[in-house]
């Protein structure tokens, strides 16, 4: 009985991954309770801080993504660290601008360089 219990409390536990930035979205049992957002970084280094930015580009839903960038604001902010949170945030600003020029690129190449009604006869 007491292997088990010291085994479960300081062995670790062979199912766990060894992460660098993690993003865990809790939503508990009782009904009243509001859904937890739950951001771990190892530290603070580029390795986890790039970890959790492309944690960020799997976020496909836009009202959700700037949740949880509103939360990384505020936590970093409240832990002052303002220049890993700029490298975050310049890493969602090439993203959204990445993006758009692809948005740009394909509306331009459906459109046809001279137009028909430029053609004068």
């Amino acid at each position: 009985m007491f292997k088990k219990l010291y085994n479960k409390i300081f062995k670790k536990n062979e199912d766990e991954v060894d992460f660098v930035s993690s993003l865990e979205i809790v939503i508990s049992k009782d009904k009243e309770a509001n859904p937890q957002l739950n951001i771990l970084l190892d530290d603070f280094t580029d390795e986890s801080i790039e970890g959790l930015c492309r944690i960020l580009t799997l976020c496909g839903n836009e009202y959700f993504f700037l949740n949880v960038v509103e939360v990384l604001r505020e936590q970093f902010i409240a832990n002052n660290k303002l220049e890993e949170l700029e490298t975050i945030l310049v890493h969602i600003t090439a993203m959204e601008l990445k993006d758009k020029v692809k948005v740009i690129q394909n509306e331009m190449s459906q459109q046809p360089c001279i137009k028909p009604s430029d053609i004068q006869i």
